[in-house]
C-alpha cells in the first residue's frame, strides 16, 4: 500500500473529523455514566446510563470503524490523545471535579503531540486490495512483527504471574505490574491495522459494488484479528481497572496504545514509506510530545493518591462525597477539608 505525501486528501479531514467525533462522543459517554451514580432517582439513573453506555460502546466505535475508512491509521492514531483533553475540559463542568496545576500541564502536553503527529504524518490514505493484504499480511516483515510480539507476550506474562506471587500476601499495589499490565494492554489495543485494512477494504466494496475480494479466505482472518484483538483489549483493560486506579493506569493504557499503534501503521502498513525524512521525525515528535503528556497525567495520579489517602485515615470525621467512576479513574469529589493544589 501506497501513501501520497504530497497532497492533503479531503477525505482524510473527514476521517480525522469523525476520530475527533468519537473521542469527545465516548468521553460524553462516560461522564454521563458517571454522574448516573449520582442520580437518586433509579429511572432517570438508568436512563442517563443507557444513553452514555450508547454513546460509550456504540456510537463512539462505530465513528472509529468510520473513521478508518476514510484516513491512514498513522494520522488517525496521535488523534486518540484528545480523549484526555475532553475529559479534562469537561469533568470541572459537568462532574465537578478539581483540575490541578499538574493535570493542565499534561493535558497541554498531550493536545500540542496529537496536533504535531497528524500534521507532519500522512494526509492521504490509498485504496486497499486483495495484492495490498497480501503483501503487508503475508510477509517476512509481519511475521517477523508477529514474533517479536508474541515473545515479548510470554516474557511479560511469566514476569505478572512472578509479581502477583510476590505481592500476594501484602497490601501494597505493586507498581511494576501496573506497568506491565497498563503497556501491555495497550500495545495489545494499539494494533489497529487489522481494524483499518478491514474497513478500508470494506468501504471501497459497498462504494464500487464489487465484493471479488471477499471470495478469498484472508480478508476474514483479517476482520477476525481485529474482533480478537478489540476482546483482548478490553479483557486487559478490565484486569488493570480491577486491580489499579484508572486515574493511573489509563493513561499509560492509552500511551502505550497511541505508540503501539503508530507503530504498526509505520513497520505493518509502510504508511510513512514516502514521507521525507524530516516529517518522519517530526512525526514521531509529535508521538513522543503525547506520550510524554500522558506519562505527566499517570505520575499526578500516583502523586494525588496517598494524599487522598492520608486525608481519609488521619481525620476520619472527614465527610467524603460519592466517587465518580470519571473516564479515567474514581476521584473524590466532595472533601470538606481543603486540599491545595500542587
Amino acid at each position: 500500500m501506497e501513501v501520497d505525501s504530497e497532497s492533503w486528501d479531503a477525505s482524510a479531514g473527514v476521517g480525522a473529523a469523525l476520530m475527533l467525533g468519537k473521542t469527545l462522543t465516548i468521553v460524553i459517554g462516560m461522564q454521563l455514566i458517571s454522574y448516573a451514580a449520582n442520580v437518586e432517582c433509579k429511572r432517570r439513573s438508568w436512563r442517563i446510563k443507557l444513553l452514555g453506555i450508547a454513546l460509550a460502546q456504540l456510537v463512539g466505535p462505530l465513528a472509529e470503524v468510520s473513521a478508518y475508512a476514510f484516513a491512514p491509521q498513522s494520522l488517525l492514531a496521535p488523534l486518540n490523545g484528545f480523549d484526555l483533553v475532553w475529559n479534562v475540559m469537561l469533568a470541572p463542568y459537568t462532574l465537578g471535579e478539581r483540575v490541578n496545576k499538574r493535570k493542565i500541564v499534561g493535558t497541554f502536553v498531550v493536545f500540542v503531540g496529537s496536533v504535531v503527529a497528524p500534521v507532519f504524518g500522512p494526509h492521504r490514505a490509498s485504496s486497499v486490495t486483495l495484492d495490498d493484504l497480501r503483501r503487508n499480511f503475508i510477509s517476512f516483515r509481519f511475521f517477523l512483527y508477529v514474533a517479536v510480539s508474541l515473545l515479548l507476550t510470554v516474557v511479560a506474562f511469566f514476569e505478572l504471574k512472578r509479581r502477583k506471587a510476590l505481592y500476594r500476601n501484602t497490601p501494597s499495589k505493586d507498581i511494576v505490574r501496573g506497568l506491565l499490565i497498563g503497556v501491555g494492554g495497550g500495545f495489545v489495543a494499539g494494533q489497529t491495522y487489522f481494524l483499518a485494512a478491514s474497513s478500508t477494504l470494506l468501504q471501497q466494496s459497498l462504494s464500487n459494488g464489487t465484493w471479488n475480494d471477499w471470495l478469498d479466505w484472508l480478508p476474514y482472518v483479517v476482520v477476525a484479528g481485529a474482533a480478537s484483538c478489540a476482546l483482548l483489549n478490553a479483557v486487559i483493560l478490565n484486569i488493570g481497572l480491577a486491580e489499579f486506579e484508572a486515574m493511573f493506569f489509563v493513561p499509560m493504557f492509552a500511551g502505550s496504545g497511541i505508540s503501539a499503534s503508530c507503530l504498526s501503521a509505520v513497520v505493518v502498513m509502510r504508511e510513512t514509506a514516502r514521507l521525507s525524512f524530516w516529517r518522519v521525525e517530526c512525526y514521531w515528535l509529535g508521538v513522543l510530545i503525547v506520550v510524554l503528556g500522558l506519562a505527566l497525567l499517570t505520575r499526578d495520579a500516583y502523586l494525588s493518591r496517598p494524599a487522598a489517602a492520608e486525608i481519609v485515615s488521619d481525620n476520619d470525621s472527614v465527610e467524603c462525597g460519592s466517587i465518580d467512576p470519571s473516564p479515567y479513574g474514581k476521584e473524590l469529589t466532595k472533601v470538606k477539608s481543603y486540599v491545595s493544589d500542587a
